[in-house]
């Protein structure tokens, strides 16, 4: 619902950055958090009265209008265009909607191709694998997106604060989603089966590749809000165009054959986004090789943690049938989990370690990472 109405998308884009970046970064945060919360409460209201289906148009447009007046309040301005003032603010401005333009465009294109080039069929099992990969990060990405937005844009004059910060949120996103959808990719099958019943599991190939492109999606999204709060809305837009090109063409030369192998352009084109856009901040921000390496480090070797321990799992009798096979990645998780407490410091890498152990040294989440890090030893 919400990516078929790009309009009023960018009509919000236009004011919440304005209140991020204003001294009401934390009220329009809440706001953010609470227009959800106002949706589903006009929706479920409009459905148990029986207005059926429209109970989620009207929610989703009380929740937008919601927005828009919220965030407008904490940030108020002329709503007459103008076109006269800073001209660098201006282009800033016209290449960060662009941007969001083009990033919409990538978030629907697929679809919109697998429907024209596929089928109605193809396209119903392509967006129930979608919806159930992307609607666990859709609310994480967007409050990440911005927070990391605003502070790189107040910390502009300060790159070794900007460079700390990227590597921090990097680190947390990646550690996030990694393991976890990677293992998700891997038990495709066995995650429809439970959520949706057998009748779904051919949509199995097709989450396999979805599930696969949320950490870069996640990812690729927080560098790119750092990249546009240092001012470099210009290079992000250059970096979107491409990979929507890069997965437009993928799926054009693929036209002719089966979905199952054309879905990989996806996890391609975010692939390419995600290694441009770090390419373009490790310039901006002079980061080094190592750092980078160590925020993925921890979230790489837990992923594979997980899906050595479900292969190994899958080889006990009859544990593919107990639970509807939930336990082989019952087991994933749980060796994620066991290697996570046993190796914390390491898994999280020094920047967001030092940074969780700076901010919460005073509280029960310090003393219990401090315990964590003394059972290593």
């Amino acid at each position: 619902m919400r990516h078929s109405h790009p309009v009023s998308d960018h009509f919000e884009s236009f004011f919440q950055p304005t209140a991020s970046r204003s001294a009401h970064a934390r009220p329009a945060d809440y706001s953010g958090d609470f227009v959800h919360i106002f949706f589903g409460g006009v929706a479920t209201t409009l459905a148990i009265t029986g207005y059926g289906v429209w109970s989620l148009v009207a929610g989703f447009g009380a929740q937008t209008l919601f927005s828009l007046v919220a965030t407008y309040s904490l940030a108020r301005h002329t709503l007459r265009p103008r076109l006269r003032g800073d001209l660098k603010l201006m282009l800033f401005g016209m290449k960060s909607l662009a941007n969001e333009i083009t990033s919409w465009s990538m978030d629907n294109l697929d679809r919109f191709l697998v429907g024209k080039l596929w089928g109605v069929f193809s396209l119903g099992l392509y967006s129930v694998a979608f919806n159930l990969s992307k609607a666990p990060s859709g609310l994480l990405i967007s409050t990440a997106q911005s927070i990391a937005f605003a502070s790189a844009a107040r910390l502009h004059g300060n790159p070794v604060a900007v460079r700390k910060g990227f590597l921090v949120v990097m680190a947390a996103i990646a550690l996030a989603t990694l393991p976890v959808f990677v293992l998700v990719a891997f038990e495709s099958e066995t995650v429809l089966y439970i959520v949706y019943g057998a009748k779904w599991i051919k949509a199995a190939p097709y989450m396999t590749a979805l599930a696969l492109s949320i950490p870069l999606l996640s990812m690729g999204s927080i560098t790119a809000a750092i990249l546009r709060g240092t001012g470099a809305a210009g290079t992000e837009l250059v970096i979107m165009v491409t990979s929507a090109i890069v997965l437009l063409g993928s799926y054009l030369i693929l036209r002719d054959e089966s979905l199952v192998v054309a879905v990989w352009a996806v996890p391609l084109a975010y692939l390419v986004r995600f290694l441009l856009l770090v390419a373009a901040i490790h310039k901006r921000l002079e980061l080094r090789l190592a750092d980078l390496l160590t925020a993925f480090r921890g979230p790489f070797v837990l992923a594979l943690t997980g899906i050595l321990v479900t292969v190994l799992t899958h080889d006990i009798p009859q544990a593919e049938v107990i639970g509807m096979g939930i336990l082989p990645p019952l087991a994933g998780c749980l060796a994620i989990l066991v290697l996570l407490a046993s190796r914390f410091n390491w898994c999280l890498g020094a920047p967001l370690s030092d940074m969780l152990r700076e901010k919460l040294s005073a509280g029960r989440l310090g003393s219990t990472i401090a315990w964590l890090e003394r059972g290593k030893h």
